[in-house]
């Protein structure tokens, strides 16, 4: 394991990342006062972690929830503005089961069903019926809750009676509900079952019951896989059938795993990121290699993480500031194994920063100008660094 004892780290190049909230009813109440306090030392492990934009979140075993890094708008839900260079946990409740980043939002769903959200909510992705940020988790209405995603400008949920919900901006349609006006509150995305959601820069994606794959929005990169360019305001079956398991939309391309274990992308691929050993976009599905191993995949802007079913991470897409892992800065058109040691599981590929836990510990790498890798410091690491 000799990245996980000698660590490669370089000075960040500066870049750019492109008021408080009032007063809610009973219903819509924010979570307890939050309490912005140091790392667990519990001996509590990690069990998920999402990351987007320039800030990332975990959730460990005991479910007790921690985010750092970009806090521009609240989106580490800690009560202020104030970015965090380490991980900070967001209140003394324990009882969190899943959460998902969005560029400048979070949401997440407790034990009890219930989902919330906090962060920036110019364009209504809080889903709390208003334009108003929250420093601190907000209760989305009274549903249960199954699922999550949070994407660039816009957040879906599935229920617990698998139906979709999308809401905030919908500028090119990627809420699915055939037209392009923006919800301040969750609106259902037509009347069938749903199993799996993903939310993108633009676009959004699902998995029906019966494992087709849909999606919707802009589709300026070809990244809903129609074999075409058109943006979809409603609904759109993906190319090449169904037998979907899984699928990650990104910032302006698609990737998706079937149930026979093969990888597929589509969209944008100018940094590579559809990991075909080429720069040509595409329109529909491509199988990624030969393989038939594939356990998971997260999209992120413009690079791609996938597990392997031997617990190994690759790596592929842009990589300006070390975000594929592999000890340097060059693109990578086809996946790169990150490191030698397998186990990993849960990645999670953002703007221009990874996470991934393997063995339940957790580790980050790339840009970390705000803190987004959670070392304590805006070190940019090209290789996975243990938080």
């Amino acid at each position: 394991m000799p990245w996980l004892t000698l660590r490669t780290r370089t000075q960040s190049a500066s870049w750019l990342i492109l008021p408080a909230s009032m007063a809610m009813a009973a219903a819509l109440a924010p979570a307890p006062a939050a309490q912005a306090v140091g790392p667990d030392t519990t001996g509590a492990v990690w069990s998920s972690v999402t990351a987007d934009g320039s800030h990332s979140c975990a959730i460990k075993t005991t479910g007790k929830m921690w985010c750092w890094g970009d806090n521009a708008d609240g989106e580490l839900g800690v009560g202020d503005i104030i970015p965090r260079d380490i991980p900070t946990r967001i209140h003394a409740r324990g009882d969190w089961l899943a959460v998902s980043a969005g560029t400048e939002h979070t949401c997440a769903i407790r034990s009890d069903s219930t989902l919330w959200c906090w962060g920036d909510n110019e364009d209504g992705q809080l889903g709390l019926g208003d334009t108003q940020n929250r420093l601190v988790p907000t209760r989305v209405n009274k549903n249960t809750w199954v699922a999550v995603t949070a994407g660039g400008l816009h957040t879906c949920a599935i229920r617990s009676d698998a139906t979709l919900w999308c809401w905030g901006d919908n500028e090119t349609g990627q809420l699915g509900l055939g037209d392009t006006q923006n919800r301040l509150r969750p609106a259902q995305v037509g009347s069938d079952s749903w199993v799996a959601a993903t939310a993108g820069g633009l676009h959004t994606c699902a998995i029906r019951s019966d494992a087709t794959l849909w999606c919707w929005g802009d589709n300026e990169d070809g990244q809903l896989g129609a074999g075409n360019f058109a943006a979809q305001e409603s609904p759109n079956q993906v190319e090449s059938g169904g037998n979907w398991v899984e699928a990650s939309a990104g910032g302006m391309h698609t990737c998706g795993i079937r149930s026979d274990a093969t990888l597929w992308c589509w969209g944008d691929n100018l940094h590579g990121q559809l990991g075909l050993g080429s720069q040509t976009a595409e329109t529909s599905p491509m199988q990624v290699g030969a393989s038939a191993d594939w356990l998971a995949v997260t999209a992120g802007n413009l690079h791609t993480c996938a597990t392997q079913q031997d617990g190994s991470l690759w790596c592929w897409g842009w990589n300006r500031f070390g975000q594929l892992g592999v000890g340097d800065t060059q693109n990578r058109t086809s996946p790169a194994v990150v490191g030698t040691t397998n186990g990993w599981q849960t990645p999670a590929a953002a703007g221009f920063h990874s996470c991934g836990i393997i063995k339940q510990t957790l580790w980050c790498w790339g840009a970390n100008s705000l803190g987004q890798l959670g070392t304590g410091d805006t070190l940019q690491w090209l290789v996975p660094v243990r938080i």
